[in-house]
Order: C-alpha cells, then structure tokens, then sequence
C-alpha cells in the first residue's frame, strides 16, 4: 500500500455529513431520473469518498490500526446498507434518499452491483361492457327461402298427390313421364322443322316451274305464229278464187252447150266450197291459238298463285307477317281471300311453338283463380291451394275429369301433338272461375286457326 501525504483527520461523522450532502446535492440536480440511475450515482460518490477516507486512514499515523479502521469500516457499511434497504422500502412516498456506502476495495464489487427495480404499481382493472350486434346477411335468407320453398313442396306434393308423390304408377314412373313430355316436345319441334324445310325446298322449285311455263308460252306463241301465216295464205287463197268468181259471173252470158254451162257451174260451186273450206280453217285456227293463249296465261297465273301462297304457309307457321306474299296471292288468282287472313298477313299470328310455350303461364293463372273460388273449405284446403299457387303446381299428363286442372291438362297434350281445334275444344268446357285468366291464350289460338282455315281454303281452291 504506497503512502500518501497525510491529511487533516475527519471523523465518521463528518464523512457521513459530506457524503450525505454529495448525495443529496446529486439528487436534487437529477430529482427527474429513475430510481436505477440514482442508486448508481449514488454509489459512485459513496466509492470516491470511500477511496479517499482509506487513502487517509493509511497515511494518518494518529489512527489507529488496519485492523479496527477495517472493523469501522464494515460496521459503517452495515449501517449504510440497512439505510439503503429502509430508503428503497419507502421510496413509493418520499423518495431515495442517497447514502454514503463507505466500504474498503473488498466491497467494491458488491457496491457497484445494480439494485432490483421496483415493481410497478398494478393499474387498476377496467371492466369494459362488451356490446355483440347481430347483423343479418344475405345467404342465410338465401338458405331460409330455399329451405321453406323444399318444405312446402314436399307438403303440397304429398297432401294433393302430385309430382313424385303421385299414386300409383304416376308415383313410380315420375322420371319416365318427364322423359315423354320432353319426347312430346321434340317430336313436336321436328315436325314443324320438317314443314318448314318441306316449305323451304317448295320455294325454290317455283323459279323453275315457272320458267317451264315460259318456254310453254313461247312454243305457243310460235303456234300461233305459224297459224297466222297459214291464215294469212288462206285469206289470201279465198281473196283469189273470190275474185275468180266473181269475174267468171260477170263475164257476158254467150251462147253454148249445156255441157259447157254445167261444167262453168261446176267450177264456181268447187271455188265457193274451198273458200268456205278455207275459211272455217281459219277460223278454227284463230280459236286454237286464243285457246292455246289463255291456258298459258292461267298455267303461269297458276303457277304464280300456288308459289305465293306457299310463301303464305311458311309465314303462318313461323308467326311472321306475310303482306307482299298476299299481294302476290291477290294478283295472280280470282280466288276470294278472307279478311282474317289479310288482318294476319299485317299483324302476324302466333306460331304454334309460341302458343306452347307461352301456356304454363295462362294455366297458372287460371288455376290460380279456380282455386281462390273453391277455397271456402277448412284450413287445409287454403293452406294447400296457397302452397299450391305459389309454387305453380298443375298437372303435366292429360287427366279426365272436369276440374280446371283436367281441362287444362287435357288441353295442353292436345296442343303439343299439333292438334290446336282439339285444344280450343277442350277449353270450352274450362269452368267460368279460370276463363278469364285463359281468354287471352284463347284469342290468340283462335287467331291462328282462322288464319290458318282461310290459307287451306285456298289452297283447295288452287288446286280444284
């Protein structure tokens, strides 16, 4: 231990006050630092002014030995240690309050060993109220709209025994009459597309009929050529022995034989029977070639009437207006056109398929009505005729009876097999509560079948 320069002899005390001051004065300057930082300054000083009481105690021969400076030593920082845990045990309200730790080079490490921060203060627990808003959302509606449109379908179905749940075979064989309906229409469709192919491959064969009939007109007309020369040389001929005639009567009456007179008589009467001869040829020649003229004209008028109303058919059977097939129609045939058939020519009729299609609907609104009428029974009876509206069940196979239902199912078959005066025969007997849903199908039903008789009345008369 190397000897220093004595100093003047301070006490325990005095160091106490001074380190006690040093401290203080370092924490007031620092009063906005944390506990951690205070502690560590504090020990800082506490170790300077521990460096300098040892260096002190060493060179001043008035103390007393190591040992009890040692002994003073460990007792002081005892005391200091004890002060420091009563500080930080009330550091919460007051502070800390910085001590002097006075302690030799042994306890320097422990010293500078940084105190336990205190644990926080617990915060103070907010119950907080939760709120759960229920929003709604689309596909739960969705499957709610889906799951009460399945339970009352299985409801109506089994309580009016219909659809799958049909008795009997109606029951078992539920796919095989779907498979015949959907065999009904197409058989249906083809059939029409094969008319209209037929109508089609009928249109174009026209252009060539009539030009048949135009080389037919033009070897009549050469006939009639060749008839007016030979006529013309006739008349020539008859002008030449009218004249011979004529000149043979006039020549002065002379003396002669009977002979002579009776062959001069003979001659005269030979020349009026060749010019009679003569003239009834050419008569009947100009009769054969005005005859041979007018045929013509009849067989190409014909002809030209037959193509126009073809065109007329094609248009009834798509529902498409037909006005300048008529007008041609009109020129060409003395023939009386009907005025249903001249409305329908403007306006158009509907097609057979459109009045397929567009039935479901009316027979939905006419059962509709039917069942609104009968629903005076119990609770059953308008909780199944409401099911039953609103989801549009009807009957798909002919029923006999005479229900709306029937009627109307017996009508539809009639209509998908082509037979429309059967279909609108049929709806005649519909009871009067669904008529009024169904008198617009009916109209335009009739509509077509009126068009359609004026077109095969001509035809017949065409063809007679």
């Amino acid at each position: 231990m190397d000897n220093k320069p004595a100093k003047p002899e301070e006490t325990p005390e005095a160091l106490t006050e001074t380190g006690e001051t040093g401290a203080v004065v370092e924490s007031e300057g620092s009063e906005e630092t944390t506990p951690e930082a205070e502690v560590v300054k504090a020990d800082e000083t506490s170790v300077e002014d521990t460096a300098e009481k040892a260096d002190d105690t060493e060179a001043d021969p008035v103390t007393t030995s190591e040992a009890e400076a040692e002994a003073e030593a460990e007792a002081e920082a005892e005391a200091e240690a004890e002060a420091e845990a009563e500080a930080e045990a009330e550091k919460t309200e007051d502070g800390i309050e910085d001590a002097v730790i006075v302690e030799t080079e042994e306890v320097i490490e422990e010293v500078d060993e940084e105190a336990p921060a205190a644990a926080p203060a617990p915060e103070k627990e907010v119950v907080r109220e939760t709120v759960v808003e229920r929003k709604g959302g689309f596909f739960p509606m969705l499957l709610g709209g889906v799951a009460a449109a399945a339970i009352g379908f299985g409801v109506t179905t089994y309580m009016y025994q219909v659809g799958p749940f049909a008795a009997g075979a109606a029951a078992n064989d539920f796919d095989t009459l779907l498979q015949d309906e959907i065999a009904k229409r197409t058989a249906s469709e083809q059939a029409m597309t094969a008319r209209i192919e037929e109508l089609a491959q009928a249109v174009p064969a026209l252009p060539a009929e009539v030009e048949g009939l135009g080389d037919r007109l033009t070897g009549i007309e050469g006939t009639l050529g060749s008839l007016d020369s030979r006529l013309s040389a006739a008349t020539e001929t008859l002008t030449a022995l009218e004249t011979r005639l004529n000149d043979m009567e006039q020549r002065p009456v002379e003396i002669a034989s009977e002979t002579a007179v009776a062959n001069f008589e003979a001659e005269v009467n030979r020349l009026r029977d060749e010019v009679a001869t003569q003239r009834s040829e050419i008569e009947t020649m100009a009769k054969e070639a005005v005859e041979a003229e007018a045929a013509a004209e009849e067989t190409s008028r014909q002809a030209l009437a037959r193509a126009a109303l073809t065109r007329v058919q094609s248009a009834l059977d798509a529902g498409t207006t037909f006005e300048p097939a008529l007008a041609d129609l009109r020129a060409n045939t003395d023939a009386d056109i009907a005025a249903t058939l001249a409305d329908a020519s403007i306006n158009g009729v509907p097609s057979l398929t459109q009045l397929i299609e567009t039935y479901p609907d009316y027979a939905r609104e006419a059962l509709k009505d039917s069942r609104a009428e009968n629903a005076d029974g119990g609770a059953a009876d308008r909780v199944g005729a409401f099911l039953l509206n609103q989801l549009g069940a009807r009957s798909l196979e002919p029923k006999e009876g005479d229900t709306s239902d029937a009627v109307l199912s017996r009508a539809e078959s009639a209509l998908k097999d082509g037979r429309l005066t059967d279909a609108l025969a049929e709806l005649d007997a519909l009871p009067d509560a669904a008529k009024p849903a169904m008198a617009p199908w009916i109209e335009l039903a009739r509509q077509r079948q009126d068009a359609l008789a004026a077109a095969e009345s001509l035809a017949q008369t065409l063809n007679n």
